[in-house]
């Protein structure tokens, strides 16, 4: 009976267990986004760098949560995202140490120094472990050391927490380094999390570097961040050594005089011709001049004359002006108001449809209907003559329709 009560209150010490452990919220893994990389424009860009180095720290430190997850983890998708973003086709050499003093040495190169594969580096990436302090100094150095294999210009990127610094002394490494490689070698430092010890390490480690700069992975883990991340590591836009507004790399004739005018390629450009005499003002130049003496505001035709063409001033075998053509002839009226002393003969003109002598009647009619328009409006009499030439002076083919239109036209000429 004892055994039996036991029995029967383990059971339900059990079963209370269960109960217990199935209403303990249970750690979801967290899904990184899909990072899609974005394409930057590399034409009318230079390579600024021929080498990079990524600093990675392992430390302990780096297995604190930040913002939902490890630092270490964000530390190697930072990378890993910049390399999925460096431009494709771009030659470079590249090499990955990570630091931590939980292991057998302060530091150990994973990747490299070698040239630059954008898939070997992918497949790198997620083999190392953190623990220990963090020995920046001591990573510096060695990467220093692996410079001297190393041709061109280096990038060096450091991607650290920036805390619990140990073994050799951070800043001082650095300025060794600096002061070997000179500005051959920047250092841009990522900093993940938000430690502000940490921070003023990896800004005074940026500063020392001097051409490089300190920012966050907060600020380069989306797309456009690691973008323009890359861009200003890795490409520079070209000089203007001349001037002259072209790139240098785009530059086909380099060493222009300043103030010369250039065309896209940086060449001079051909001396623009001169223009054309043309003394009236009215767009016809002289040598084509037909009528050179044509009133400012007038309008020309091709010939440079005072001319107004078309069907719509007169009906088929009438000389009646009709109102379509008023504007044109209100214009006329203002350029004799704008001009006093001129006299002009008002010309009628025709096709060649019908005889001669009809024609010839007719372009006369025409003129002096137009002359008295203008009178009408208010010009003195004396100043206007009228004259018809009939079919005599096309100004087009009268094998076409448009040309015989052409050709039905009125002309106002001052005396030469």
């Amino acid at each position: 009976m004892l055994k039996h009560l036991w029995t029967k209150l383990i059971s339900l010490i059990f079963a209370g267990l269960l109960i217990s452990c199935a209403s303990m919220p249970m750690e979801t893994q967290k899904t990184e986004p899909a990072f899609i990389p974005q394409q930057i424009q590399t034409t009318g860009y230079e390579q600024r760098t021929d080498n990079f180095m990524v600093l990675l720290d392992a430390s302990g430190s780096m297995g604190e949560k930040y913002k939902g997850q490890n630092k270490f983890t964000t530390a190697e998708q930072v990378v890993s995202r910049m390399n999925q973003t460096i431009p494709a086709g771009m030659r470079l050499n590249a090499a990955v140490r990570t630091f931590g003093a939980g292991f057998s040495s302060a530091t150990k190169s994973i990747y490299g120094p070698g040239t630059y594969s954008k898939e070997d580096l992918g497949a790198t990436l997620g083999r190392a472990n953190y623990g220990g302090y963090t020995p920046i100094g001591d990573a510096t150095s060695a990467g220093g050391a692996d410079l001297s294999s190393m041709s061109g210009n280096t990038a060096v990127i450091l991607v650290s927490d920036g805390k619990k610094n140990t073994g050799m002394d951070a800043e001082k490494a650095t300025q060794e380094v600096k002061s070997r490689y000179g500005n051959k070698v920047c250092f841009y430092t990522v900093l993940v999390g938000d430690d502000p010890a940490g921070k003023a390490l990896m800004d005074e480690i940026a500063r020392i570097g001097e051409c490089g700069f300190a920012t966050t992975a907060d600020a380069i883990y989306s797309s456009d961040g690691m973008a323009g991340f890359v861009q200003s590591v890795f490409l520079a836009e070209p000089g203007d050594s001349d001037g002259d507004g072209v790139p240098d790399n785009l530059d086909k004739c380099p060493g222009t005089p300043r103030g010369t005018a250039v065309d896209s390629t940086g060449c001079p450009k051909a001396p623009a011709p001169m223009a054309k005499p043309d003394s009236d003002g009215d767009g016809v130049p002289d040598d084509r001049d037909k009528c050179p003496n044509t009133p400012k505001g007038a309008t020309v035709n091709a010939d440079g004359c005072w001319a107004y063409q078309g069907e719509i001033f007169f009906d088929v075998n009438s000389s009646t002006v009709k109102s379509e053509a008023y504007p044109m002839l209100d214009e006329a009226v203002k350029v004799l108001r704008n001009n006093p002393d001129l006299n002009v003969e008002v010309q009628g003109h025709t096709d060649n449809t019908g005889t001669a002598e009809y024609n010839l009647w007719l372009s006369q009619k025409r003129a002096e209907s137009a002359m008295n328009y203008l009178v009408d409006k208010g010009i003195d009499p004396g100043r206007l003559t009228a004259k018809g030439y009939g079919f005599e002076r096309p100004v087009a083919s009268n094998d076409t329709p448009e040309g015989r239109a052409k050709n039905r036209r009125v002309e106002f000429r001052a005396p030469q």
